[in-house]
């Protein structure tokens, strides 16, 4: 069964992970993402995002261990943190299905990461536009890759 938790760190890191397990004094937990907050100054708004924890990682699978000495506060996340991070989670393993390493990333050149990025989209379009037609012409669904919009 899983456990997602969000956690304050004495960092001041805050992150949403599922629980493996636990320990004395440790947690073990995977796919933790930590929450990463914009401010736009102008108009007065916050905006949000998920990021890895622990950044490039193969595998979502991986396992991380959380000294509970560093949590401040732990609560249950709400259903629209959830939601948001499960389309995190989504996206990220998604892009690490491709099996490019960070190495691999490295040492590309402009052109070849160029072509690998608009790849990558183009699998993405293709994956949506079978997703419309098992759902049908009167389904809209959001947000909608639009290739030559790309910035």
């Amino acid at each position: 069964m899983k456990s997602f938790k969000q956690f304050k760190l004495t960092n001041g890191d805050e992150i949403v992970a599922d629980i493996v397990d636990s320990q004395e004094d440790l947690l073990i937990i995977r796919a933790a993402m930590k929450i990463v907050e914009t401010e736009h100054f102008e108009n007065g708004m916050s905006y949000f995002a998920l990021r890895p924890y622990v950044a490039f990682q193969d595998s979502l699978d991986q396992l991380q261990l959380l000294n509970t000495k560093h949590i401040i506060a732990e609560n249950q996340p709400s259903r629209y943190i959830m939601r948001h991070y499960a389309k995190s989670v989504s996206a990220m393993g998604k892009f690490l299905k491709n099996g490019k390493t960070l190495e691999e990333f490295e040492s590309m050149g402009d052109q070849e990461l160029n072509d690998w990025i608009y790849n990558f989209i183009d699998d993405e379009i293709k994956e949506q536009e079978k997703i419309r037609e098992e759902l049908g012409e009167n389904v809209l669904i959001f947000p909608s890759i639009d290739k030559d919009k790309l910035h």
